[in-house]
């Protein structure tokens, strides 16, 4: 009843605050962008800066802006972001609004501006004021119409970015909007918008939040004007841009309705929203690709381990805002896994002969030992579970005695992990070591002959794993992640995930598995994961990857664009000049030629914007995640990060380079523990340069390594 009477009563302040905003459009039109004034300089500088960094937050991870011409649309009362733009780079900025409101913007305030902005080259600095400075210009162009005929305001231009901020949802058709843009994208176009879906009118904005979504459309449209709050939710943005022709479409929540006002802002909402998954959406980002012809997306860097050694690669999201798992104890059938290290040498990169097939015994060769001696060592570090890599391809190719032996020596080692009182998620790890078998030609659709022999391996696993726990006392910390990193964008391999995890459901009921987005495990993928097929599942882990920022964990990995980068410090200094520096003795003693110097150039020129790179930044993805786990109702326990390591090179034999390795690790798992996710670290033994064990061989750890990770010590 108390509840009943708060939302009545906010219903009738609501319609009060809507009449006052309708009455003020009638008296003063739409004249105020934003809540800061005009006269106010400093504030509107500390919000242009906050708005840009959104936009960079958002936009596909390393996407570099340099010669790209960009268009945002309703800039409000300052064309700032397009300064900042041409200050990193960006060939032209473009703006287009429905009101005059930036027209008269004074060139000194861009001055102040860029002396507030830190970032960009000096030349391009230099070139940004100027351009801003020069009437007229068609490198900072502005053009307003009432009619908002975005084709016709872009004046024959075309677009490589489209952004907007705090925009779309005052549109009273956003479907034409996205309409219009569509028609001024190149191909390979990414666009950004960051959408404010809440209540706007100030005070009841705070205390009802959802107040808008109360009202029927009919009472809603009495106090119609033009910018009124148009009502779409998540769901209704990325349906149209998918209508027309984007890819890779997600929004990805950035802040979610107060727990102590999630029930209130819940209920008596009219018919339209009751009981929409996503009404605990505050605000987010909208974003998209335009695909490439031919259909691709335009390939770019990413941070999982396998897109930056295999140098660029898609970030693919989906919208997904799905009904909410059903609120019976989801979660609470999984085992809770905490610290965990990756193990690779035991059963990973399968050997081949020089044909690139699979000899008869392809984990036979010493390296693939793993003993109890390592087991012992892991557990007594203080690591409460194993993520075991299996390369796949030998356990598709082998069939009859041979493929059972390879079953019998994955259980073997899967119990041996856990008589060493170890938890085990068995990883389905792809390798390209036969290239009838790379990641690629598993993942090419769910009706190939590879990915429905990948179905019948995934049923076979389970099924054997099953086996497994039922034959052991307890309830062993067990279970089965049905692929690694798939390369292919997330609205590709949503069915493929749904086929997977219908085959290994067919194996075991009862099996808890592990469940990744596509697009290489991102941390945005799985705001992009269709979460309907696996309602009600209590027994599923979701997990992603983050090598975040590359150029410091992959520096010096040969095949990344990070090869040539040398003493990347982390955190970032302000200024990437020694970064940059070092990078150039490293590129000429390497005496790179074509491709790979190509690519060492294009990693070099990422450092400006490297530069502060800190422990906040890295933050930005565990926000992303977590903002999806609390919208999909999941226990934080529920996440995995699975992966996350950092390449050791001479530089991180310096006590500077040291110092920044131990740091990252110490960065990474304490912002994962502090959102309750389960983390695995990359990788136990090895030899490419990522290896946790001391030497590389171990079986311990060095002291350095259990402070970061936070281990007990010795």
């Amino acid at each position: 009843m108390k509840l009943i009477l708060r939302n009545l009563e906010m219903a009738i302040l609501g319609l009060g605050f809507l009449g006052l905003a309708w009455g003020k459009n009638k008296l003063h039109g739409y004249a105020t962008p934003n809540g800061t004034a005009k006269s106010d300089v400093a504030g509107q500088i500390d919000y242009l800066i906050d708005i840009f960094g959104s936009f960079r937050r958002f936009m596909p991870p390393q996407f570099d802006l340099r010669d790209r011409d960009v268009l945002e649309l309703s800039p409000g009362g300052s064309r700032g972001n397009g300064v900042l733009f041409l200050a990193l780079g960006a060939r032209s900025y473009h703006a287009i609004d429905i009101f005059p409101l930036a027209e008269s913007e004074n060139v000194a305030f861009y001055e102040k501006l860029l002396e507030r902005f830190p970032e960009g080259g000096k030349a391009d600095r230099e070139r940004a004021l100027a351009i801003a400075s020069t009437p007229g210009a068609r490198e900072f162009g502005y053009a307003v119409g009432r009619d908002f005929d975005i084709p016709r305001l872009a004046e024959g231009r075309r677009f490589d970015l489209i952004v907007s901020c705090a925009a779309f949802e005052h549109y009273d058709s956003p479907a034409t909007a996205i309409a219009g843009l569509t028609q001024v994208a190149r191909p390979g176009c990414e666009t950004v918008h960051i959408i404010d879906l809440q209540t706007h009118s100030r005070w009841i904005r705070e205390q009802d939040p959802n107040n808008i979504y109360r009202y029927p459309e009919a009472i809603y449209r009495l106090f119609r004007f033009p910018g009124q709050p148009n009502r779409q939710r998540p769901s209704d943005y990325v349906g149209s841009f998918k209508a027309e022709g984007w890819s890779d479409v997600s929004f990805v929540p950035s802040r979610t309705v107060d727990p102590a006002l999630r029930d209130a802002s819940l209920r008596g909402l009219s018919a339209r929203f009751a009981g929409q998954a996503d009404m605990t959406v505050l605000d987010g980002a909208l974003r998209a690709g335009y695909p490439e012809r031919g259909g691709d997306r335009k390939k770019r860097l990413v941070t999982t381990r396998r897109a930056v050694l295999g140098g660029l690669a898609g970030i693919a999201t989906l919208a997904s805002f799905g009904r909410k798992q059903a609120a019976n104890g989801q979660g609470t059938d999984i085992p809770l896994f905490r610290r965990g290290i990756g193990v690779s040498h035991a059963l990973g990169w399968a050997d081949v002969e020089a044909d690139g097939s699979y000899g008869a015994a392809p984990f036979s060769a010493p390296r693939f030992s793993f003993d109890q001696a390592q087991r012992l060592a892991i557990r007594a570090a203080g690591f409460d579970f194993v993520r075991l890599a299996v390369d796949a391809g030998p356990y598709l190719a082998f069939v009859g005695a041979a493929r059972d032996q390879l079953d019998e020596r994955l259980i073997g080692i899967v119990g041996d992990l856990l008589d060493a009182d170890l938890g085990v998620i068995v990883d389905l790890h792809p390798s390209a070591m036969n290239p009838a078998y790379r990641p690629a030609a598993l993942t090419a659709g769910v009706d190939t002959p590879n990915f429905q022999a990948v179905l019948a391996l995934q049923q076979r696993l389970a099924a054997r794993l099953w086996q497994l726990v039922q034959g052991r006392a307890g309830a062993p910390k067990l279970a089965f992640e049905l692929m690694n990193e798939p390369e292919v964008p997330q609205e590709t391999w949503q069915p493929m995930l749904e086929a997977s995890y219908r085959a290994a459901r067919s194996g075991s009921a009862q099996l808890p598995l592990v469940l990744g987005g596509g697009s290489m495990n991102s941390p945005w993928a799985l705001p992009a994961i269709d979460m309907r097929p696996f309602a009600g599942d209590a027994r599923l882990i979701y997990t992603y990857h983050d090598y975040s920022p590359w150029q410091f964990t992959h520096q010096g990995v040969r095949g990344s664009p990070a090869y040539a980068l040398d003493e990347i410090a982390y955190p970032a200094p302000p200024s990437a000049d020694a970064m940059i520096a070092a990078t150039r003795r490293r590129m000429t003693a390497l005496g790179l030629e074509g491709a790979e110097l190509a690519l060492a150039r294009e990693a070099k020129r990422t450092l400006p914007g490297y530069a502060g790179f800190d422990r906040s930044a890295l933050e930005r993805n565990f926000q992303v995640v977590s903002a999806w786990r609390i919208a999909q109702n999941l226990p934080a326990h529920a996440v995995l990060m699975g992966e996350f390591g950092v390449h050791k090179t001479p530089y991180q034999a310096t006590p500077e380079g040291a110092a920044a390795r131990e740091t990252w690790l110490r960065d990474m798992r304490e912002l994962a523990e502090a959102q309750g996710f389960a983390w695995a670290c990359w990788t136990y033994v090895a030899t490419g340069g990522f290896a946790l064990a001391e030497d590389e061989i171990g079986p311990g750890f060095d002291a350095a390594t259990r402070r970061a990770l936070g281990l007990p010590p010795l």
